[in-house]
């Protein structure tokens, strides 16, 4: 196995080292309004696309988002901006049809890790697919990239959510939040751009306000420019200004009675928290000499600075016993290569089917573009035999197309691994190649026998005895991710093989953090609807499971962290916040660090992107590691299951001042019992990625690790 980093470590530092710095960028998004539209009018494409060139090139930005982006659009825009690479698909076929929402990034700033879309449906990996009453096909482009100075990586997403259904714009929105977890892994800094089709107000911004800040509303500048985002090509000579409304509250400005005068605010910047936000700008400068607009919207920008802690060689420890491997898990070619079949006197390799896995899910034709094999066996070729499948002859349901259909049925039957050609260039081609639009993540693969000569103990058996997955970027060198030989496959027709797992594709794991404060904020609970939300305990663990946070010492709401001292906790609640009985009933926050479950901490308050409730401690000195954590339902849980919080956040610091992410928990599945924890009794985990103040450290293949 090629393309893997393996360390054995027993509780040992990373020995990395960086120095103190920040990552400042200028991000941005912009719709600029599909080709479709205006045609036969001043607004048309073909009038105005040197005008959004040029708007884009002045605001000399490191990455940005786009929306309505139809392929001619795009093929125009790379033209014209050759500086920048594109990430994302066309939302009606995950190819060329359709709009797309493509991120656009700086080549010679940043390398792009790995980048996916998903539509904004029941049925998010099914290109095309609709749901919620949605008007058209929505999508979400993404892409993890990492700084070419600092190494350090961040993600950029891109969206553009319904216009007509409410119903689809919350629902979209909720599963862009929900799988920010896959592609932006706890750690790693987000930037979330997009034309919403809502206002601040609305149910999708208050929710990811949750999660993530609004830019705007952050910056520690008056942000500049128009008010409004989407000018719906309507000139104005006097605009109302981002600065001018920052005094009202987000209903006054967003109401019906303003944004009738000062126009409509849909497209957004959304960071992470702890990403300052130096200045913003909505840019709403027409196209020259003109009283018109490059697009019916106006771009929108942000500087940024993601704050990297100094000290690396402390942001990891890796737990004891733990093995970490950095396999390769996502390519965008694979080629399932036959070397050899059971039969000694067989004529050709056959299977009804191949599967490609990503942990248990069947991805095979998830942005699937061609299916290949390799050159078919002339007839001339000794050992062919005529008759049989070839380039020549109809497939009869045994072409290769056929490896990949979803059906037992058919068949791919391949001539050129018979056993009995003494050609070996021949033999040598025998495989089913699979080419993808995006980089897929493949965790396993499986096959399926055919129908027939399946006997391994007959000379005719087609079954495959030898055989290897491989990966490719570039579908000219390939690189081995399974090898089997002498395999022992079923030898009944049409069954599936056993999954093969490939090595050291798992998440990196094992991860704990020597950090000692701690912060949990608690977004929402599982009916939101009711007042109360309530716990019993909430446990920190180290490597071995031993609770490390019980017994300490509450001291006033409110207490900065970085007063607090060695053993010592605080919380912050909303306004108005109520709390039960002491006793049985519980009360305060300290309940939660008693180690008794009779008791518990009750906090009656409603909850939003406003309102939280945070619990914030830090541990003794001399407390070991952190590896996990949990929660225990109050005793009452099976009569009020409704009060268990089902969306936070983990966050660590060394400090007590700069904080960096160890986990984030979406809709968690909480338990209908009292007393009861979590996850299953399980502690949860930091996501298995490096609790490291924004990102994962992404080593380039070959990189020496000194542990010490």
């Amino acid at each position: 196995m090629g393309r893997r980093i393996g360390i054995i470590a027993g509780g040992l530092l990373l020995a990395l080292t960086a120095t103190g710095q920040s990552l400042c960028l200028r991000v941005g998004s912009y719709n600029i309004r599909n080709s479709n539209g205006d045609k036969n009018t001043d607004n048309a494409w073909s009038l105005r696309k040197a005008d959004v060139a040029a708007l884009v090139k002045s605001l000399d930005l490191d990455a940005f988002g786009l929306q309505e982006v139809l392929p001619d659009q795009a093929d125009y825009l790379r033209g014209e901006l050759p500086s920048y690479k594109m990430a994302g698909v066309h939302r009606d076929d995950g190819d060329r049809r359709g709009e797309a929402v493509p991120v656009f990034y700086r080549a010679d700033r940043f390398a792009a890790l790995t980048n996916g879309t998903f539509w904004l449906s029941l049925t998010p990996d099914a290109p095309g697919s609709i749901s919620w009453g949605a008007a058209c096909t929505r999508i979400c482009s993404w892409v993890l990239l990492r700084d070419r100075q600092t190494g350090l990586c961040l993600c950029f997403a891109n969206t553009h959510t319904d216009h007509e259904s409410a119903e689809a714009r919350l629902e979209g929105m909720r599963l862009i939040i929900r799988r920010m977890g896959e592609f932006a892994p706890p750690g790693t800094p987000v930037i979330f751009t997009g034309d919403h089709n809502c206002y601040e107000t609305d149910p999708p911004s208050v929710e990811m306000a949750e999660v993530l800040n609004n830019a705007m509303l952050v910056c520690e500048t008056a942000p500049q420019g128009p008010w409004r985002s989407f000018n719906g090509w309507t000139w104005r000579e006097d605009e109302v200004t981002c600065a001018e409304t920052l005094h009202l509250t987000p209903s006054q400005r967003n109401s019906s009675s303003f944004t009738s005068q000062a126009g409509s605010r849909i497209d957004y910047i959304y960071v992470s928290r702890g990403v300052r936000v130096k200045c913003f700008a909505t840019h709403g400068a027409p196209r020259p000499g003109l009283h018109l607009y490059p697009s019916d919207h106006f771009p929108i920008s942000a500087t940024l600075e993601i704050p990297v802690t100094p000290d690396f060689e402390r942001a990891s420890v890796i737990a004891a016993r733990t093995w970490i491997s950095a396999n390769r898990v996502d390519w965008t070619h694979y080629r399932f290569k036959v070397d050899g079949v059971y039969g000694t006197s067989a004529i050709g390799m056959q299977t009804s089917e191949l599967a490609l896995l990503c942990n248990g899910e069947d991805v095979t034709r998830k942005y699937l573009a061609a299916v290949s094999r390799g050159d078919p066996v002339p007839k001339s070729v000794s050992g062919n035999g005529d008759g049989f499948w070839n380039a020549a002859a109809p497939d009869s349901y045994e072409g290769v197309a056929y490896a990949v259909d979803g059906t037992l049925s058919t068949k791919f039957y391949d001539c050129n691994a018979s056993p009995v050609r003494s050609n070996a260039e021949y033999r040598d081609k025998c495989w089913v190649r699979l080419d993808y639009t995006n980089a897929l993540r493949v965790t396993a693969y499986r096959w399926a026998t055919a129908n027939d000569n399946t006997s391994t103990s007959s000379a005719n058996c087609r079954t495959p005895r030898t055989f290897r997955l491989q990966g490719s970027d570039d579908g000219d060198t390939w690189t081995d991710l399974d090898v089997q030989t002498a395999f022992s496959p079923p030898t009944t027709t049409n069954t599936w093989t056993a999954p093969f797992e490939l090595e050291g594709t798992e998440e990196l794991g094992g991860y704990a953090t020597d950090a000692k404060w701690f912060r949990l904020t608690i977004l929402r609970k599982q009916d939101n609807s009711i007042w109360s939300a309530q716990l019993a305990e909430f446990a920190l663990y180290d490597n071995d499971g031993n609770r490390v946070n019980e017994g300490l010492a509450p001291v006033a709401k409110d207490t900065s962290a970085s007063a607090l001292l060695p053993g010592e906790a605080t919380a912050s609640e909303p306004a108005g916040a109520t709390h039960g009985e002491e006793g049985e009933e519980g009360g305060g926050f300290a309940k939660l660090f008693d180690g008794n479950p009779a008791t518990k901490y009750i906090c009656g308050c409603t909850l939003d992107a406003n309102r939280r409730i945070v619990v914030t401690l830090r541990l003794p000195d001399a407390a070991p590691v952190v590896s996990g954590y949990g929660f225990l339902t109050a005793a009452d849980a099976d009569r009020f299951p409704g009060r268990n919080p089902n969306r936070w956040t983990l966050e660590a610091s060394r400090d007590g001042e700069t904080w960096f992410m160890l986990d984030a928990r979406q809709d968690a599945t909480t338990p209908a019992a009292g007393c009861a924890y979590y996850n299953g009794g399980m502690p949860y985990r930091f996501q298995g990625h490096v609790a490291l103040p924004y990102g994962r450290i992404l080593f380039e293949l070959g990189t020496r690790l000194y542990i010490r």
